[in-house]
């Protein structure tokens, strides 16, 4: 898959994009559409700003930990949200 400039994103992460940019993105290579949340999530009711990470495709551990280096780049979430999600995930890996 293609990058585009000024977006940042990993391998399996998804997203919510307006009609027409996503075919844009799609026809050139860039993006691959997917239908829904196909997977469950395993992040904790609890866990901080749950709400905006699973909307972003971040439904699970596994793909918060990849995004950890891009997590403020996600609206709604600052860098005050961004420590407190990676300190949540350092910890559960620890446990």
């Amino acid at each position: 898959m293609k990058s585009v400039k000024g977006w940042a994103y990993a391998k399996g992460m998804t997203g919510e994009v307006e009609d027409e940019k996503a075919e844009r993105l799609i026809s050139a290579g860039c993006a691959t559409p997917v239908i829904g949340n196909t997977e469950g999530s395993d992040l904790p009711d609890d866990f901080p700003a749950r709400a905006l990470l699973i909307r972003e495709g971040l439904n699970t551990k596994k793909k918060v930990a990849a995004a950890m280096y891009v997590l403020n780049e996600i609206k709604g979430i600052g860098m005050k949200t961004a420590e407190d999600i990676i300190t949540r995930i350092k910890q559960d890996y620890d446990d």
